[in-house]
C-alpha cells in the first residue's frame, strides 16, 4: 500500500528535480546564447529571455511544489523532541538556510534584476550600466545553481541520518 506520506514526499523529489534540471539547463542555454552573438547583441538577449520565461512556467510552479510539499514532509518525518540536537536537525537547518538562499537568488534574479535589464535595454542605458547588471544577474543564477545543487546533496545527508 501507497502510503499518502510517500507520495507527497514523491512529488517533493519530483519538484526539486524540475528546478535543479531547470536551472541547470538554462544556464547551459544562457551561455550557449551568450557565446552565439556579439556581446550586447539584442537578437540574443530576445532569445535568452524568451527561453527563461518558457522555463521558468515549469520552473517556478514546481519550486513552490517543492517547498509545500517539503513543509508537509517536516511536519510527518521530523523527529519527535529536540530534533535540532540530532546530526539529522543539523543537516536539515543548514539545507532550509540553502533553500533560503535559493528563493533570494534565484528571485532577485528572475524578478528584480533580469526585468530591469529587460527595462533599461529599451531605454538606450549605457553599455557600461547593462553590462554590470548582466554580471550581477549572472552570478546571482550561479548562485542559485550551485545553491540548489548543494540543496541536493544536503537533502540526502539529512536523509542518511
Amino acid at each position: 500500500m501507497i502510503l499518502w506520506e510517500s507520495v507527497v514526499l514523491g512529488v517533493h523529489i519530483l519538484g526539486a528535480c524540475i528546478w535543479v534540471g531547470g536551472t541547470f539547463a538554462l544556464g547551459v542555454v544562457a551561455a550557449a546564447l551568450g557565446r552565439s552573438g556579439p556581446p550586447g547583441d539584442a537578437r540574443v538577449a530576445e532569445q535568452t529571455v524568451s527561453v527563461a520565461r518558457a522555463l521558468g512556467w515549469v520552473m517556478w510552479p514546481a519550486l513552490g511544489i517543492t517547498i509545500v510539499t517539503g513543509g508537509l514532509n517536516l511536519s510527518w518525518w521530523l523527529p519527535p523532541g529536540d530534533w535540532m540536537a540530532t546530526p539529522q536537525g543539523h543537516w536539515l537547518m543548514a539545507k532550509l538556510v540553502v533553500v533560503g538562499l535559493v528563493l533570494v537568488t534565484a528571485g532577485s534574479h528572475s524578478f528584480l534584476v533580469g526585468p530591469r535589464i529587460r527595462r533599461l535595454r529599451g531605454t538606450g542605458a549605457t553599455t557600461a550600466e547593462l553590462r554590470g547588471l548582466r554580471r550581477w544577474s549572472a552570478a546571482l543564477g550561479a548562485v542559485s545553481a550551485v545553491s540548489s545543487a548543494a540543496v541536493v546533496f544536503l537533502a540526502v545527508a539529512v536523509g542518511s541520518f
